[in-house]
């Protein structure tokens, strides 16, 4: 479960053996997160929308805003790993 609000960073660079592997794992889920949250988005600007529930639109706010803290860790980290490559 991603929490928009923790971000954790770990130093790992003398446990990874193959850099481009895991850049790529974390290229399939950022690609995995902005589906979400472009559905999250595409889900909150539909007709009616704006008529559901205050808890409904709180959660999937909250929903887009969690996909959305998930994207920019999953660039922050693939920024990291390619610091990785370049510094072997």
């Amino acid at each position: 479960m991603v929490n928009a609000g923790i971000v954790l960073q770990l130093d790992v660079a003398s446990t990874i053996k193959d850099v481009d592997a895991e850049i790529k794992k974390i290229r399939t889920k950022l690609q995995k997160s902005q589906a979400a949250a472009k559905k999250q988005q595409e889900l909150m600007s539909t007709d009616g929308f704006e008529k559901a529930s205050e808890v409904v639109v709180q959660q999937e706010k909250k929903k887009l805003n969690d996909a959305l803290a998930a994207n920019d860790n999953y660039e922050k980290t693939i920024a990291e790993f390619e610091k990785l490559k370049i510094g072997s």
